[in-house]
């Protein structure tokens, strides 16, 4: 078996579509958030999702969406943006360089 790895962006919501798409049993009816990985597994597709989003759901009021390369991160009033291709280990805050970027993603 040969193994191989992806960087394509996917979700938890994708794993329900995913198993259905596998059973077959996938259907256009189906309304779901998230998407199959069957095409992104067979090399077809390389974007499963233009926008990611992300929260904590409860009274931190902490939440994230990410767009490509880019993620924005909300944490109560304090806000942060990376560039995950050139940090992944989110360290690098380019709020100040990109605010237009982070004004977009934010309102989004």
């Amino acid at each position: 078996m040969e193994v191989t790895q992806d960087d394509t962006p996917i979700i938890s919501l994708n794993i329900l579509p995913t198993a259905l798409d596998a059973l077959g049993q996938l259907r256009p009816s189906h309304d779901f958030d998230g998407r199959s990985l069957l095409p992104t597994i067979a090399g077809e597709v390389k974007n499963q999702h233009d926008w990611l989003f992300c929260s904590e759901g409860g009274s931190t009021g902490e939440w994230a969406v990410r767009s490509g390369d880019f993620k924005f991160i909300a944490v109560k009033e304090e806000r942060t943006l990376y560039n995950l291709a050139e940090d992944p280990s989110e360290s690098n805050d380019l709020m100040a360089r990109h605010p237009d970027k982070a004004r977009a993603m934010e309102q989004y």
